[in-house]
């Protein structure tokens, strides 16, 4: 099955290794500010990490009115 995400930001591996509880705790309020309550996901690509949050319900609109599809993604 697979999950709708929305992207919440990115950041740099090196930098997100060391500090990992603050920006946990940045893109999980973040993601509350949204309106979202789904886990986070995170995924490294070419040393960035890029930070995604579950979308709880799909038929939900973004608080967000800047929101594109773009930000979205569905992972198997």
């Amino acid at each position: 099955m697979s999950e709708l995400l929305k992207k919440l930001g990115i950041e740099k591996e090196k930098v997100f290794n060391k500090d990992f509880d603050y920006f946990y705790d940045l893109y999980k309020q973040k993601a509350l500010d949204f309106g979202r309550k789904g886990d986070l996901r995170f995924l490294k690509e070419r040393g960035k990490v890029i930070i995604y949050v579950v979308m709880d319900e799909i038929g939900c609109p973004d608080s967000d009115s800047e929101s594109s599809e773009d930000d979205r993604i569905y992972l198997d």
